[in-house]
């Protein structure tokens, strides 16, 4: 999936293809900038349209909101201090690669 991908070509379902429309959501690129909140706005997305959108971008290798959601990692490890913010990342990066 690139960020260039039409929204109704990676497999949402129809209810939800058609609503981000409305909402002018029409690339990946578009739909990461947003947030599960932000979705909620959208008229005709609930819980369970945000949910199937963040399943299917995630297939893809896409998350909802990443520009927030590393400020917020920055924000957090900033308030950490140095060495503590390192072991923190240390632990996470070990974690990541036992999955992979």
């Amino acid at each position: 999936m690139k960020a260039s991908d039409h929204v109704e070509d990676i497999g949402l379902s129809v209810r939800a293809t058609n609503a981000l429309y409305a909402a002018n959501v029409v690339t990946v690129a578009q739909l990461i900038s947003l947030s599960v909140a932000d979705l909620r706005r959208i008229k005709g997305l609930g819980r369970k349209s945000a949910a199937e959108i963040a399943e299917v971008l995630a297939g893809g290798g896409w998350y909802l909101d990443n520009t927030r959601a590393l400020d917020r990692i920055d924000t957090i490890l900033g308030s950490l201090g140095k060495q503590h913010a390192l072991c923190v990342l240390a632990e996470a990066r070990g974690r990541v690669l036992e999955r992979e």
